[in-house]
């Protein structure tokens, strides 16, 4: 038996990035309403300013738990990378604590840091 393969697969025009297609206030609505939703960040804690596809975060979080949530939270609405400035209450994260902010380029970076 024979198949007769008459299949055709259209080549997309442009694929733009996430952060290309938006601008940086919906970046930073969509990182905010990812903080909402989350299970384990207290919005009201965290700031988020965006400038060209960067997310900046500032405040202080309870724990290293609910500081790598916000990172991912994040990249998740849609950052290129995330400047952290957040510091915690439970101990210290990284060299925020001493008043240098973090730079990821991608979300499991947060799990090393």
């Amino acid at each position: 038996m024979a198949v007769a393969n008459e299949l055709t697969i259209a080549q997309p025009e442009a694929v733009a990035t996430p952060s290309a297609a938006r601008s940086d206030a919906q970046i930073a609505a969509d990182i905010e309403s990812e903080l909402f939703w989350s299970a384990l960040v207290d919005p009201s804690d965290v700031e988020v300013q965006v400038q060209d596809g960067v997310a900046t975060l500032r405040g202080r979080v309870d724990d290293s738990r609910e500081y790598g949530a916000a990172i991912r939270n994040a990249f998740e609405g849609g950052a290129r990378s995330v400047v952290s400035e957040l510091t915690t209450t439970n101990g210290p994260v990284g060299p925020a604590t001493h008043g240098e902010p973090i730079v990821y380029d991608s979300p499991l970076m947060s799990e090393f840091r």
